[in-house]
């Protein structure tokens, strides 16, 4: 009874954790894309350009995550115009 109860608690997790990182997954290249029409939007050529670089896809696309729910913050502001 026990290892049956072991085996549903370690699928659980795997499903669990399977799910966190495909949202991840989903959600990430949302949130870059969020970013480049935020650039657009509001017509920063600065906040475009950053967002070609791929090594900082690593901080634009969870702020566009961010964004996308609570609005832009405002250090973007202050950086990009």
């Amino acid at each position: 009874m026990q290892s049956i109860i072991k085996n549903i608690g370690e699928g659980l997790l795997g499903l669990v954790t399977v799910g966190f990182f495909l949202a991840f997954y989903i959600i990430l290249p949302v949130g870059w894309l969020y970013w480049i029409w935020m650039a657009f939007q509001l017509g920063s050529f600065s906040m475009f350009l950053v967002a070609l670089i791929p090594l900082l896809h690593l901080i634009t696309a969870p702020v566009g995550v961010y964004a996308m729910f609570f609005g832009l913050p405002d250090w973007v502001f202050i950086y990009f115009f």
